[in-house]
């Protein structure tokens, strides 16, 4: 097959999917539903080595650190701690502050004694520490959450395996904790333990959909926001990432469902204001991203099979 044939298949089986993905939102979508368990994703924030819960504000500021980054563990550590228990910080991971109130004894300036000494008062001072996620930490797998959860059994796809490792030489793909996540910062994807799904299938879509989003990176597809507006612009990234992963599934003989994503694709949709044009203009994003994944997907086969 010509690289010209190959690349008109290619926006054929697109068009395809983008029509089907059309029809069905025009019949209307059940909610989404996550594809995988993401039980121990939750819960009081806590110290991995001491068992000590965190609190007050501590805790809504940890809770939101653990939702913008994807962090999958209610366990942090200071990066010693990290250290003192064998766990290395990985490279390029941000810490997040949290703060504690420290009292100390001071002369007080306007109380004495019956021999006119000072008297001592108690001053709270408030004082900062940084903690990293146990999701962040390297080597510390024995302190992880021991969760009372199903454990399926789980058959590498060859399919999946081989864009997987496509990905792999190009950004770090970490498989650990309980969220699917890109970072840009690191150029890192982050998927939850295969474990966790119930059909393998559904581990590479949520894998495909996660290296749509990698692909906006500038040494790809260098895809720029949709719209100056962050809300905007996360639901159109969103809407590419989901069909992108669609096409790249159907390329590599790994079709899914519609039912299975036009639900998900509808809620973004209609944070867009319900204008279903805008499905075509990221459908056009998402068939660049699409065709970036299988080209690398053919160089690695080449090479090895060379």
């Amino acid at each position: 097959m010509t690289k010209q044939r190959y690349n008109k298949t290619r926006k054929d089986v697109c068009q395809e999917i983008t029509n089907n993905l059309i029809a069905s939102l025009e019949k209307g979508v059940l909610p989404w539903r996550m594809d995988w368990d993401a039980s121990g994703a939750a819960g009081i924030p806590s110290n991995a080595v001491t068992g000590n819960n965190y609190n007050g504000m501590n805790v809504l500021n940890l809770w939101v650190s653990a939702a913008e980054n994807g962090f999958g563990s209610s366990k942090w550590l200071t990066y010693k701690q990290a250290q003192e228990a064998g766990g290395q910080v990985r490279k390029g991971e941000k810490s997040t502050v949290a703060i504690f109130y420290k009292t100390i004894e001071v002369d007080s300036r306007e109380q004495v004694d019956e021999n006119g000494n000072p008297v001592k008062e108690n001053i709270p001072m408030l004082k900062s520490f940084r903690l990293f996620n146990l999701d962040q930490i390297d080597g510390l797998e024995h302190l992880k959450e021991g969760v009372n959860r199903p454990r399926y059994e789980f058959s590498p796809i060859q399919a999946g395996e081989q864009l997987l490792a496509a990905a792999r030489e190009h950004l770090t793909v970490h498989e650990s904790g309980a969220q699917a996540f890109y970072r840009p910062s690191t150029d890192e994807i982050t998927m939850p333990e295969r474990d966790r799904f119930p059909e393998e299938e559904k581990f590479y879509a949520v894998f495909a959909h996660e290296f749509t989003h990698a692909t906006k990176h500038k040494t790809r597809c260098d895809r720029k926001p949709y719209s100056e507006n962050h809300k905007t612009a996360y639901a159109f990234e969103e809407l590419v990432a989901e069909i992108g992963s669609l096409f790249a599934a159907a390329h590599i003989g790994m079709p899914q469902p519609v039912a299975n994503h036009d639900s998900y694709i509808a809620s973004w949709l209609e944070a867009l204001k319900n204008d279903k044009r805008l499905i075509f203009k990221a459908a056009a994003q998402a068939q660049q991203a699409a065709d970036w994944m299988l080209d690398a997907l053919d160089k690695h086969l080449k090479n090895t099979a060379a």
